[in-house]
């Protein structure tokens, strides 16, 4: 039996070796053959990725093709379109911002009891509307990188060639430079040059329809594409990217000038906005119409039933009666005052200022706000969209010196204790004042402007603390507007929270008060018990 077994064991010994080398070279050539399939099938897909890419692209340049001569088409009909007699209007005054009697100042809590959780009652429940943003009426390709430079050329459209003998002609070509232009402190590149000057040799509706016709040439397309850009690399929502244009063409065109007021025009109908020109004396004017009420601006009634603002500050629209273009541009929409956030401008940063919440020491920041932010909120006009307020958010600047201090006071805490360390962070650690007082007129302050005024009232507070609790736990709030004050009621979602409430749409919504001085969560000013507010969804 021990013979059996050694033989067993040394054949083992023999065999492994033959077995092992066998077996190697077997793996071996699986290893090859796979890696071989890999590359063949890697190469199938580059081939096939390279050949969809091919389809792409000549699909692509077909329907720019097909895009640039519908949008030269549409240009070229509305420039006829122009020609047409103007109508005459006469100008309605300016719409008040409305006044709201507010208490001159903050009603605070006396005392530590829990007030009774009762069912709070609302009037009705406004949600937020259609607020898209117009397309342009067609998009415009940028040129390929390394393409023609822009050159001098003669009358014919040539290149200048300068003669040095009669044997030899030698080309001199002039490559011109951009102009660049800053829109609050955010230097911005846009493809004008000296050879695409124009002029309008009187306001006429002949003159104004042949200005247009050169607009629409090919010259101005990479503009036209520059300003698509600005708009969504600056963040500027409807009302910013008027009103950079407005800073665009009066730098390329003069201030003031009819000119300006014509490319301008031109850039926002190809951006897919409704506007109109109108005329008084030798001055040409823009008009444009908003979805909501522009307060403390002039406008017209026209035949769609929309007003049409005149956003002139220079004082041209002084007079009673203008002349109207009032054709209409294809796809056109009305814009909005809503923004896509906090506009992204230059940077210049104003004075530190400290923030501290009362009951919670620890919970302060030091925060600088951007003047050029603020100055850009200055000439914004008042909007009665709360919602557009807290959609606009905070600066990157004021998120970085703020978000980190309450998110360290916050952490480890229920939805309500965060939630109460907000409120009485908004609450406490910033002045009161109505509108009124502070500046004399009803004015909502957008999220960083609440840092850089001294002052700030019941909307203001409402809108900051809306952010904070949206952003910071995640919840969802509504805004309650009643007829002489702005309050909030947070959804804890799953969490139990006691206090009074609003049932909305079968959700749970805890009113929180944030200038009910030194109420937590759950109270509700007496005054406000029995008082129906409107809900406004954000």
């Amino acid at each position: 039996m021990k013979k059996v077994i050694l033989f067993a064991i040394c054949a083992s010994f023999l065999i492994s070796p033959i077995y092992s080398d066998g077996f190697k070279d077997f793996q071996t050539k699986q290893a090859k053959e796979l890696e071989a399939f890999k590359k063949e099938e890697a190469q199938k897909r580059k081939n096939y990725e390279q050949k969809q890419l091919e389809k792409y692209k000549k699909f692509k340049t077909k329907k720019q093709q097909e895009f640039d001569a519908y949008r030269r088409s549409v240009n070229e009909k509305f420039a006829e379109m122009l020609k047409k007699q103007w109508t005459k209007r006469e100008k309605k005054a300016a719409i008040p911002v409305p006044k709201k009697k507010e208490p001159p100042k903050p009603y605070v809590k006396k005392d530590d009891k829990q007030s009774p959780a009762v069912k709070l009652s609302y009037a009705k429940i406004v949600n937020d509307g259609d607020y898209d943003n117009p397309a342009p009426i067609a998009p415009v390709a940028k040129p390929v990188a390394g393409g023609d430079p822009i050159m001098q050329r003669n009358a014919g459209g040539d290149p200048i060639m300068e003669s040095e003998d009669a044997g030899q002609m030698q080309i001199t070509i002039t490559i011109e430079q951009p102009y660049n232009f800053v829109y609050h402190g955010r230097t911005c590149k846009a493809s004008f040059y000296d050879s695409m000057r124009f002029s309008l040799p009187e306001v006429s509706e002949t003159a104004i329809s042949e200005v247009w016709k050169k607009l629409s040439e090919e010259d101005f397309d990479m503009l036209l594409s520059d300003c698509f850009d600005l708009k969504d690399d600056l963040r500027l929502g409807d009302w910013g990217y008027i009103d950079m244009l407005r800073v665009m063409s009066e730098h390329f065109l003069g201030k003031e000038s009819n000119e300006a007021v014509l490319l301008q025009m031109y850039i926002l109908a190809q951006s897919g906005y409704k506007v109109r020109l109108a005329r008084t004396g030798d001055k040409l004017i823009l008009l444009v119409p908003f979805r909501t009420d522009l307060y403390t601006y002039s406008y017209f009634m026209l035949g769609d039933g929309k007003k049409y603002y005149i956003l002139d500050r220079e004082g041209r629209g002084q007079s009673r009666y203008y002349y109207i273009m009032e054709q209409s541009f294809p796809r056109e929409k009305t814009a909005s005052l809503k923004m896509p956030g906090t506009p992204r401008l230059g940077q210049e940063i104003g004075t530190q200022k400290l923030f501290q919440s009362r009951r919670y020491q620890d919970t302060f920041a030091q925060v600088l706000t951007n003047k050029n932010l603020i100055d850009f909120f200055n000439d914004y006009p008042v909007s009665s969209n709360w919602d557009d307020y807290v959609r606009t958010s905070l600066s990157d600047e004021i998120k970085n010196a703020l978000y980190p201090v309450l998110r360290a006071q916050i952490n480890g805490k229920t939805k309500l204790e965060a939630a109460n360390i907000l409120i009485n962070f908004v609450q406490t650690a910033f002045n009161y004042m109505t509108d009124g007082d502070q500046f004399g007129y009803e004015r909502p302050l957008f999220g960083d402007e609440i840092f850089y005024y001294p002052y700030s009232d019941c909307e203001d507070r409402s809108i900051l603390f809306a952010i904070l609790v949206r952003e910071l736990l995640g919840l969802d709030v509504v805004l309650l507007l009643y007829p002489q004050h702005l309050a909030t009621a947070v959804n804890f979602g799953n969490e139990e929270v006691y206090g009074s409430y609003f049932n909305i749409d079968g959700k749970k919504y805890v009113i929180s008060d944030p200038t009910y001085i030194g109420a937590p969560v759950g109270e509700c000013m007496p005054q406000y018990q029995n008082s129906s507010a409107t809900i406004i969804h954000i």
